[in-house]
């Protein structure tokens, strides 16, 4: 089946998802998410349909590997950022 869709990855959440789907087309990836409204219409068939799906047309082996490099990286750049605290200024101090 040349030109189908290959499940890179799965969110149970839609923000989450429409996160992955901007940066993979601000790369200049072409792809699509499956279950996109029936998730966002009721979140609690996300479970059941098993998530909402990133999808990616069917590439050769070349591409299909920076791809997974690319998301690799992303998940790695998402991680940092979740975990980076700033530490809080006392009220009326100011620098």
């Amino acid at each position: 089946m040349a030109g189908g869709l290959v499940t890179i990855a799965q969110y149970r959440d839609l923000p989450e998802a429409g996160l992955a789907k901007s940066k993979l087309e601000a790369a200049g990836i072409v792809c699509f998410l499956d279950n996109e409204y029936t998730v966002g219409a009721n979140w609690l068939y996300s479970n059941a349909l098993g998530g909402v799906k990133l999808n990616v047309k069917k590439m050769q082996k070349k591409p299909k590997l920076l791809l997974k490099k690319f998301l690799k990286q992303l998940r790695l750049k998402n991680q940092k950022e979740c975990c980076r605290s700033q530490p809080a200024q006392p009220a009326g101090r100011q620098e």
